[in-house]
């Protein structure tokens, strides 16, 4: 199941326009094989995510007729590139200026690591921002099992509250929620979930 729902992560962080979901609309795997995947100098997008998935091979992991498909949509707090390059200073020190190079640091870790790094940030379910504001102090549980804590702040601000206490917690960003998918959603995130105390 793991390789699946790395898989489906992968695509809902590639989407970059929120648009209402149809059935019509392609699917999370066919939005992230039209996007394609390549490093650049825009930190809020989410190439880094999408060179682990094709480091890992689960790119290959659904293929178009869809078997594999989690029988339920998700939602993913998506960290961005520049989220994965404050990971890295955090834990390393050093502050990278090249995405390949900061991608390069996160697969140091293990891809072991990586996934489960990735599991959790996702939740099961579609939670739109809207509901997300209704959440202030609820513990949410995640794919990967330890859950993260939501927090809002004047009405209208989105804190998760991870597994290490001493880290700085990201904040949900308001120009990246609700990116819709037809079998998931979005929100990009400021900074990297940690599963486990560091």
């Amino acid at each position: 199941m793991k390789r699946w729902t790395l898989t489906i992560v992968a695509a809902l962080m590639l989407v970059m326009v929120a648009v209402p979901a149809s059935a019509d609309d392609p699917s999370i795997i066919d939005i992230a094989v039209s996007d394609g995947d390549q490093f650049d100098s825009n930190p809020f997008d989410f190439d880094i995510l999408t060179e682990a998935v094709i480091a890992t091979g689960l790119d290959e992991a659904l293929d178009d007729d869809g078997v594999g498909d989690l029988p339920f949509d998700v939602t993913v707090f998506a960290p961005t590139d520049q989220a994965f390059r404050r990971l890295v200073y955090d834990l390393a020190g050093v502050w990278l200026e090249s995405e390949e190079e900061v991608f390069n640091a996160v697969a140091e870790l293990g891809l072991d690591t990586v996934s489960d790094v990735i599991l959790y940030h996702v939740v099961e379910g579609e939670v739109f921002a809207a509901t997300a504001l209704t959440l202030d102090g609820v513990d949410v549980p995640t794919l990967l099992g330890p859950t993260f804590e939501v927090n809002v702040r004047q009405s209208t601000w989105i804190s998760l509250r991870d597994q290490d206490v001493d880290d700085i917690d990201p904040w949900v960003i308001p120009a990246l929620t609700d990116i819709d998918a037809s079998n998931g959603v979005i929100h990009g995130i400021t900074r990297v979930l940690r599963p486990v105390d560091l």
